[in-house]
């Protein structure tokens, strides 16, 4: 039985960055019964919904959704009220991308809890949470039922477990009683692909190793159902790429040196600003996005010309010294000149022009500290040209190779007075 003392629910009611990899390490281990449950028949799942506040909890708690998949959870367990996780989770505000992931490890949309409802009739009260059981609805499993194959389509390239049972038959062996070849092919030809995909999402290295040595595996799959954190619409995004929101930097890692492609575009932009721009900010997200950028070119023409954009989003997430570093030394130019002649500190100024004078002087801080700091680690051409973008002149002094501490200091410190 879950009881309070448990170690996995307490790890995951304390919804740290670490909870993914104590998670991880607990299930994998053989530990614990995946599939106890609490006194009032709920399973681990079922304490993940009731757990999850919003789409700040989609890093911390949907790898852990997979990892109990992965490890045979009873995807179809029901409270004693007849509630699978599913209709739990349909009830709570936010909860659109723990319901993708639920669907796509097999839990069934149709299913009805005790007073006849499915998840889609409790969520009619959170319009984002009705739009997401819509567009997974029915199911893979009652896809193949039914023999429908725009449903199946859609389904499995929305990376929907297709190893799963029900009813003590594989979903494999019932597409074979299919009337359809079609969909028995389909079904096998993508099977260990998404196998591959929920090991990767649950960010289980250990178990996505003998997969890239298989030939049906794809590691440059792209899902169509990736859900826009901005906008809520349906997005198609790579591994790599949902790997990356979800902070799992050792997997995006593994990706690249299997030959993931990250020179994509995501809703108009390069992978990497697209991560940039909608990951949090906290260590696991930095650290899988210096895995994406160590292989970016900054001077290529595609990229380039999203400078002044990326430069924004640099600020916009406060992104550390060792990141911008990075980009720097490949080519990413960070006194870039927009349209109207304006580099990123005019554009700190203009934005911050009309609020408190505290706060301005707090954001250009934040950006001239970076400079600076820079500078004091070597980068002596960067500390030249912000003295010049700040309309001062300085000389700056190097002995070895060795920025003089001091002048960096008489800089920073002129740059003060006179601004």
């Amino acid at each position: 039985m879950i009881s309070e003392t448990s170690e996995l629910l307490n790890i995951i009611k304390e919804k740290t960055t670490e909870t993914p990899s104590k998670t991880l390490e607990i299930i994998t281990s053989g530990k614990v019964d995946v599939n106890l449950r609490s006194s009032k028949s709920e399973t681990y799942l079922h304490f993940i919904a009731h757990a999850y506040s919003g789409d700040a909890d989609e890093a911390i708690l949907v790898p852990v959704v997979f990892q109990l998949s992965n490890s045979g959870i009873d995807m179809a367990s029901a409270d004693a009220d007849g509630n699978t996780a599913l209709h739990v989770a349909a009830k709570q505000a936010g909860a659109r991308k723990l319901l993708r992931a639920l669907i796509m490890i097999g839990v069934d949309p149709l299913q009805q809890n005790q007073s006849g409802h499915t998840a889609l009739q409790l969520a009619k009260s959170f319009p984002d949470n009705a739009a997401i059981l819509t567009q997974f609805s029915p199911g893979l499993w009652n896809a193949i039922l039914k023999n429908n194959t725009g449903q199946l389509n859609r389904l499995m390239d929305s990376w929907c477990k297709i190893n799963t049972s029900k009813y003590g038959q594989t979903l494999i062996k019932m597409a074979q009683t299919s009337a359809y070849t079609e969909i028995l092919d389909q079904v096998n030809e993508r099977e260990k692909t998404v196998e591959f995909v929920h090991y990767a999402l649950a960010g289980d290295r250990a178990k996505l190793r003998p997969f890239f040595k298989m030939s049906s595996v794809n590691v440059n799959t792209q899902t169509t159902g990736y859900i826009d954190g901005g906008s809520g619409d349906f997005i198609t995004l790579p591994l790599v790429g949902e790997a990356a929101m979800l902070g799992l930097a050792s997997i995006v890692r593994k990706l690249v040196r299997k030959g993931a492609h990250i020179d994509v575009t995501v809703r108009n932009v390069p992978l990497f600003l697209y991560v940039m721009q909608n990951t949090k900010n906290n260590n696991p997200f930095y650290e899988t996005l210096d895995v994406i950028l160590d292989t970016t070119d900054f001077k290529k023409k595609n990229i380039r010309k999203h400078t002044y954009a990326v430069l924004d989003a640099a600020y916009d997430r406060k992104l550390p010294i060792p990141t911008l570093q990075i980009m720097s030394a490949n080519g990413l130019d960070l006194f870039a000149l927009d349209d109207d002649g304006h580099f990123l500190r005019d554009r700190i100024m203009i934005r911050y022009a009309t609020g408190s004078p505290a706060r301005l002087t707090s954001e250009l801080t934040y950006l001239d500290r970076i400079l600076v700091d820079m500078a004091k680690n070597g980068c002596l051409d960067l500390l030249q040209r912000f003295a010049n973008n700040v309309f001062i002149s300085a000389a700056i002094y190097s002995n070895s190779n060795k920025t003089c501490f001091s002048e960096v200091l008489k800089v920073y410190i002129r740059y003060i007075i006179f601004s």
